[in-house]
C-alpha cells in the first residue's frame, strides 16, 4: 500500500497481511445471512485471541455499499476514533457518529448588524462580542458538482467530511479563498453568512436548526449579524447531519454522556450490494431462473494488527504477556547456568519432552547471567516459564512461573510432566 506516513509498528505499514473473503448471493436475504456468518466467525477469532473489542457502525467509504461494521479495540496508539456510550453500548466510528445536543436557550431574534473590525474567526469574534462559540453559525462554502453550496453548522463544532461524502458523494471540496471572494461578491472569509444570500443552496446542520438568536457574518467585511432565526431568515434547501460529535454530548440511544477514544481497527465487514457486480455486468440465475446481479459482501481482518492489539492490551512494565492462543511458544525453559551439566541436561530433557508432546517450547541456552535470562523471559512473555536452577535441582525441584500472574511455585522433578500439562490447561 502506498502509505504516506508509515507509523506505529505494524499498525500502519506499507506491507501487511490481510485475511480477505467475499460472499456472493442472489438476494438480500442471502447477503444478510453471509454477513452474519462472517460477523460471528470474526467474533470467535477475536474472543479466542483474548482481545477486548467493540463492534461499531462505520462508514463504507470508498468501498461503498449499504452498510458496514468495524471491529475496534480501544488503544491510545489507535489511528481511528470511536464514540462510545458506556450505559447502552452505543458504539460508532466518529466518521458517522451522531448525538443529541442539549438545546440552547433562545436569544432575542431581532436582526442587528454589529461592527466586528478585523475579527474573522469564531474564536476572535466570540471574544470580541463576549458571546460563547455555541451562539455562532459557521458558514462554510463548498463546491459540489462544480456548483457552490453553503453549509451551516454550530460555531463550537467541526465539519465531518466523511458525513459530507456520504451525503454529497465524492465530488465535493471546500472552496478556495479566491473562489469565495468571487462567489460572495468580494466578501472575505470570516464575514460571510446565510441571511440575504441568493443564488446558492443552503444546507443546515441539525446542530443549529431548532435554536434562535444566532450570530453569523453579515456578508459585509468587518460586520456580523445578531438575532438570526434560520427558519425565518433564510431558505433552507435541506437539514442534514454533517457535524462531528464531541465528548460529553448525549447518546442518541439513551441520553447518557458519550465518550470518545482512540482505537485500532482489527476487522471490517461490508455489505457491498450490487455496486461492483452491476459495474462489471456480473449476474447469476436465481432459483426462479431470473438473471440478477450478484449481491456481494466483503470481509477483512488485519492479521498483524491482532498481534499488535494483543500486545497493547496484554503487557506490563516487564514486557509482553501473551495469551496461550497467540503465544509464539507455550513454554520458556530457562537453565540458569548452562555450564552446570546437570542443569543443562534437565533443561534439555524438559525441552525434548515438550517437543515430543507437541508443546511449543523455547529454551534459553545462552551462556549469560541469570538476570539477563529472567529479564528477557519476562520481556518475551511466554505463558509459562520453567526455571532450572542448581539449588532447586539439588532438592529435585523445578520452578514453574506463570507469566501473567507473576506467580512461581516449585514442582517435583519426577512429576513435572503432569504439572506441565495441568498448568498449561489452566492458563488462558
Amino acid at each position: 500500500r502506498d502509505e504516506p506516513r508509515p507509523r506505529s509498528g505494524v499498525l500502519r505499514a506499507r506491507q501487511f497481511i490481510m485475511k480477505d473473503s467475499y460472499s456472493l448471493d442472489y438476494d438480500q436475504a442471502g447477503l444478510d445471512h453471509s454477513y452474519e456468518l462472517h460477523k460471528e466467525a470474526y467474533k470467535k477469532i477475536f474472543d479466542r485471541s483474548g482481545i477486548k473489542y467493540f463492534i461499531v457502525g462505520a462508514s463504507s467509504g470508498l468501498m461503498g455499499g449499504s452498510g458496514s461494521q468495524e471491529f475496534m479495540a480501544e488503544s491510545d496508539v489507535g489511528e481511528d476514533t470511536i464514540v462510545l456510550c458506556d450505559h447502552c453500548r452505543y458504539a460508532v466510528n466518529l466518521e458517522i457518529a451522531t448525538s443529541d445536543l442539549t438545546e440552547l436557550v433562545d436569544e432575542p431574534t431581532r436582526l442587528e448588524e454589529v461592527s466586528t473590525p478585523n475579527v474573522r474567526t469564531i474564536e476572535e469574534v466570540s471574544e470580541f462580542l463576549n458571546v460563547p462559540a455555541s451562539r455562532f453559525i459557521k458558514s462554510l462554502v463548498y463546491i459540489v458538482d462544480d456548483e457552490p453550496i453553503l453549509i451551516l453548522i454550530r460555531g463550537d463544532h467541526e465539519l465531518n467530511e466523511s458525513k459530507m461524502q456520504v451525503r454529497f458523494g465524492a465530488k465535493f471540496r471546500p472552496a478556495a479563498e479566491d473562489e469565495i471572494e468571487k462567489i460572495m461578491d468580494g466578501t472575505h472569509t470570516g464575514f460571510i453568512g446565510p441571511v440575504g444570500l441568493k443564488g446558492m443552496a443552503i444546507y443546515v446542520d441539525k446542530t443549529v436548526v431548532n435554536q434562535k438568536g444566532f450570530i453569523s457574518g453579515a456578508n459585509k467585511d468587518h460586520f456580523h449579524l445578531k438575532g438570526i432565526d434560520l427558519k425565518r431568515d433564510i431558505s433552507i434547501r435541506e437539514i442534514i447531519d454533517v457535524s462531528t460529535v464531541k465528548a460529553g454530548e448525549k447518546c442518541p440511544e439513551c441520553g447518557h454522556p458519550l465518550r470518545i477514544v482512540n482505537a485500532i481497527e482489527i476487522g471490517h465487514i461490508f455489505k457491498l450490494g450490487t455496486k461492483y457486480s452491476e459495474a462489471m455486468n456480473a449476474t447469476v440465475l436465481n432459483p426462479g431462473g431470473e438473471k440478477v446481479p450478484i449481491i456481494m459482501g466483503s470481509y477483512g481482518i488485519g492479521v498483524e494488527r491482532i498481534l499488535a492489539t494483543h500486545i497493547e492490551q496484554n503487557s506490563d512494565d516487564k514486557g509482553i504477556v501473551w495469551s496461550k492462543a497467540l503465544a509464539p511458544y507455550f513454554v520458556h525453559i530457562i537453565p540458569i547456568n548452562v555450564k552446570n551439566e546437570s542443569v543443562l541436561e534437565q533443561a534439555e530433557a524438559v525441552y525434548d519432552y515438550c517437543n515430543q508432546e507437541k508443546i511449543s517450547a523455547l529454551i534459553d541456552d545462552r551462556n549469560v547471567g541469570p538476570g539477563f535470562k529472567l529479564k528477557d523471559a519476562d520481556l518475551l512473555g511466554m505463558p509459562l516459564q520453567i526455571i532450572v536452577g542448581e539449588k532447586n535441582l539439588k532438592n529435585n525441584r523445578l520452578e514453574f512461573k506463570i507469566r501473567r500472574l507473576q506467580k512461581s511455585f516449585l514442582v517435583d522433578v519426577n512429576h513435572y510432566k503432569e504439572e506441565l500439562k495441568g498448568t498449561l490447561q489452566k492458563i488462558e
